[in-house]
């Protein structure tokens, strides 16, 4: 709130309606946050779980394929050897490589790990097909199986399942089937099935935001509306109470509806009729002792005038003090003027109103009037000389400092001139006495 020369005035950063609607926002904001935090954490999980989901089933299902390829080329590869039919084994195990795109290879090694027949799709089998004795760790591992089962590696094309199945005649093992299944089809299944998820994640991301900011207005219209009508009464209550600060208090207040505004409307209302009444009655007063003082000026018979201490005249004074000075206007005009003072009197007395307004408080005030270069002046009018009396009384402000000072000027003409034929009628008296 700040202070203007009309009044006072809400800054619009600091009024309620202003703090209201900040506060709604961090609050939405958080919310919102929140909430995409929760979305996006819950999309995560059930992406991932999805696309583990489909791994796994991809996996069971390459699994499942390699294990029946593996078994039926060992069934068909025994059958085959029985009849040395080693053209056969080949023709089979070419055909089988060549025909399913899930195979990387497929091959047929002898007891002693020669392969009879091995085809290739990966850089494995480069010198498989040279004939020569496989001493390589995966076959190994494959020439040691004695039943089905599975190993996984890494190629240079990425990860690769291998089935082995050995192949027996009676209870003597005749060699060993392997069967290498590329992954690389479930790694392109398992990236588009993850750019289908990113575009259905943008996509939720981007139906959530619409809402959110489309709620968000319209939350925050419904706000400033409800903000307003909350903000309403205090405004009507500060407008009260600057016509009151104006000198206004005819305007009644109320606030319709029910609470604190309510119960502070009518709290304020009490306030306001007692304060007009106080008000009226402080005003018929005040107007009362002006009227007095104004009789009292009127009817006063001695020249009454006060002055400031840079001897300016103030616009309160008699009537009579115009007729004893013969001035027609005393307001605002400087005492040297008034009193009709010469520039070695007017030196003086300001020299007397400096000392004055410096020590009245340490001195009597009899004294320092004794010591006023004026005390008295004379007037030249066409019925002759007047003489006017001149006296000085302090007036003192609220602190208790010197505020101005009052003069009493009065036409003592009559009473000198009486005084002189007194003294002289005393003279001749005292005269007869001697004679």
């Amino acid at each position: 709130m700040a202070k203007s020369g009309q009044g006072w005035h809400i800054q619009p950063k600091g009024s309620i309606q202003a703090k209201l609607l900040r506060s709604f926002a961090f609050q939405s904001a958080a919310v919102l946050a929140l909430a995409f935090v929760s979305i996006m954490v819950l999309d995560w999980r059930r992406a991932n779980l999805q696309l583990t989901e489909m791994e796994n089933n991809i996996r069971a299902g390459l699994d499942a394929k390699g294990q029946n390829l593996s078994r039926n080329l060992s069934l068909v590869i025994r059958s085959l050897m029985e009849d040395n039919a080693i053209a056969s084994i080949r023709e089979i195990v070419d055909s089988l490589a060549n025909q399913d795109s899930d195979i990387a290879y497929a091959a047929f090694m002898d007891a002693e790990s020669r392969p009879w027949a091995f085809r290739s799709k990966v850089e494995y089998g480069r010198k498989a097909d040279m004939r020569e004795i496989l001493s390589d760790s995966i076959s190994i591992w494959a020439s040691t199986s004695s039943m089905a089962r599975s190993l996984k590696w890494r190629a240079a094309e990425g990860e690769i399942i291998e089935f082995a199945a050995p192949v027996y005649s009676g209870s003597e093992s005749r060699g060993v089937v392997r069967v290498g299944l590329d992954t690389r089809s479930m790694r392109a299944a398992l990236k588009e099935a993850t750019e289908q998820v990113w575009q259905n994640r943008i996509l939720t991301l981007g139906v959530f935001f619409a809402a959110a900011f489309s709620a968000f207005l319209l939350s925050l219209a419904l706000s400033r509306l409800q903000a307003g009508r909350f903000t309403r009464p205090v405004l009507d209550l500060a407008a009260s109470a600057k016509r009151i600060a104006g000198g206004d208090y005819s305007g009644e207040f109320s606030v319709r509806g029910e609470g604190e505004f309510a119960l502070l409307a009518q709290v304020f209302e009490t306030m306001r009729g007692k304060i007009q009444a106080y008000t009226h009655r402080l005003e018929s007063l005040v107007a009362e002792k002006v009227r007095q003082i104004g009789d009292l000026l009127e009817n006063v018979d001695q020249g009454l005038f006060t002055f400031n201490q840079d001897l300016n005249v103030n616009p309160d004074h008699s009537a009579r003090a115009a007729t004893v000075l013969r001035q027609e206007n005393l307001a605002g005009r400087n005492l040297e003027e008034v009193l009709r003072m010469t520039p070695i009197q007017a030196g003086q007395f300001r020299d007397w109103v400096d000392v004055v307004f410096r020590d009245h408080a340490r001195r009597r005030w009899s004294k320092l009037v004794m010591l006023a270069p004026m005390r008295e002046m004379t007037l030249a009018t066409e019925a002759g000389t007047q003489i006017i009396a001149l006296d000085y009384r302090k007036i003192l402000d609220a602190d208790g400092r010197l505020g101005k000072i009052m003069v009493l000027a009065q036409d003592v003409t009559e009473k000198r001139a009486l005084e002189m034929r007194l003294a002289e009628e005393k003279v001749r008296h005292e005269s007869k006495v001697r004679i």
